[in-house]
């Protein structure tokens, strides 16, 4: 009986300990977004200062800002998507990482079809995708801009995604047929006046599974 006591008593402590950890690191992450949101908020473009973003470095090609939503970041794009796991734009270690393009998107966005990532974050970066899984805040969160080539674009939120890392389709850019694909499978979706420009924003749905939560922005 001693032995079972001692047993579950070390259970309840490891358990205690785990989540100790998981509570540090979700302040920790709070705390961290939150600076370098300010941080990378200093060099956002306005309209009378479009090319503002370009002092954060060579690596950072654009901004992308939903209005009325937290979704306000610089995009980086590097040769792969490895560096900007985590990496912030800076330049400085970040589990957060950055907003950053697909590696085989060119950093012009001159694509037609361009696939911007981020991390899934309870208190930051693409982790507010999830609110549009409501269709009213799908239907009132419409309004988007995209800066790039040191130029603001305004851009509007067309349609709804969940979707399966497995296809291709949707992430592979070198594949065609985007539009087409996104509008058979939308949870949400409203006729863009722009069809030959799209952009994707793109984030886990849940740990330890391979679905994406997208949201699609037409210039």
């Amino acid at each position: 009986m001693r032995i079972v006591n001692i047993i579950i008593d070390r259970f309840f402590i490891l358990l205690l300990v785990i989540l100790f950890v998981i509570g540090a690191y979700c302040i920790y992450d709070s705390v961290y977004l939150q600076r370098i949101g300010l941080a990378a908020g200093v060099y956002k473009p306005t309209k009378t200062n479009p090319e503002e973003y370009m002092k954060i470095g060579d690596e950072c090609i654009g901004w992308v800002t939903i209005k009325n939503t937290s979704i306000d970041y610089p995009i980086m794009h590097a040769e792969d998507n490895l560096k900007y796991l985590n990496t912030a734009p800076d330049g400085s270690y970040s589990l957060a990482g950055s907003v950053f393009l697909d590696w085989q998107n060119k950093p012009d966005f001159s694509d037609k079809y361009n696939l911007i990532h981020g991390h899934h974050m309870e208190s930051g970066m693409f982790g507010f995708l999830d609110l549009f899984v409501d269709k009213e805040y799908f239907e009132t969160h419409k309004e988007a801009e995209l800066t790039y080539n040191g130029e603001m674009h305004s851009a509007t939120v067309f349609a709804f995604v969940i979707a399966d890392a497995n296809e291709k389709i949707l992430f592979d850019v070198t594949y065609e047929g985007q539009y087409e694909y996104i509008k058979s499978k939308a949870t949400y979706f409203e006729e863009p006046v722009n069809k030959e420009k799209i952009v994707c924003l793109s984030t886990c749905k849940d740990p330890g599974t391979t679905q994406r939560t997208m949201l699609f922005i037409s210039l």
